[in-house]
């Protein structure tokens, strides 16, 4: 039981894990300078420093500035943050920080939750193969199995579901046509939260884990099948 449900169990936490990381802190920004070009009519409303940016947030992205940091109002009317243009001046290492940043996440870590859905899919067919056809246990058995590693997988879920997504508030979303003004301010790294990094890695680990234990047991079958087709010839 615990050879089949191994994979699954660490393919659900290491997904878990990285879902976790992509909420947690990474950056936070020291704002200072800031500038705007808006009419008298106008209202801008930013939030105080320091930010915080998450993995796959990004200064140069104009959505993670207005969703909750930078947002204006007319006649207390949110403007659409499309009418937002945004010029952030910072040191090159910051900058590059960032940007590695971003390398590992590939936009907001799209292909991560992709990865781990088809590592949690391809556990699930391990329990089959590794039940029926491996140790040629009864398909019932195989079917419970897989309702263990299911309730573990939403237990998980549940477990971390409070600190998961926020909601935005909806003063920051915006709907109102305005002038195209542009916010100018400088922005310096204050301070890198190291543990969100190794939450992050650990949780790819887990499932890079679950994915081993499965080839591993597939060859371990190969291998003990072509040893007793030559035991049988010889």
């Amino acid at each position: 039981m615990q050879r089949a449900l191994l994979p699954s169990s660490l393919a659900s936490l290491g997904f878990i894990i990285i879902l976790l990381a992509l909420k947690m802190p990474l950056f936070e920004w020291q704002i200072s300078e800031i500038v705007t070009d808006f009419p008298s009519a106008y209202e801008i409303h930013i939030q105080p420093s320091p930010w915080s940016a998450r993995l796959g947030d990004s200064l140069n992205d104009s959505l993670y500035i207005s969703l909750g940091n930078v947002y204006v109002t007319k006649d207390g009317i949110s403007c659409s943050h499309e009418n937002l243009n945004f010029l952030v001046r910072r040191s090159q290492s910051d900058e590059t920080l960032e940007r590695i940043s971003l390398n590992l996440t590939e936009k907001n870590g799209r292909w991560l939750y992709v990865w781990g859905a088809r590592i949690i899919i391809l556990s699930g067919i391990y329990i089959w193969w590794f039940t029926i056809f491996y140790q040629r246990r009864s398909i019932f058995l195989a079917f419970l199995f897989t309702i263990i590693a299911g309730v573990f997988y939403v237990w998980l879920t549940q477990i971390v579901r409070p600190l998961l997504p926020r909601v935005v508030p909806l003063e920051y979303l915006g709907g109102l046509d305005c002038y195209h003004g542009t916010v100018t301010f400088n922005a310096r790294l204050l301070k890198i939260h190291y543990e969100t990094l190794i939450v992050f890695v650990s949780g790819i680990l887990l499932e890079l884990g679950a994915l081993g234990i499965i080839l591993r047991q597939i060859m371990k079958a190969i291998i003990e099948r072509k040893d007793s087709s030559k035991s049988a010839v010889g």
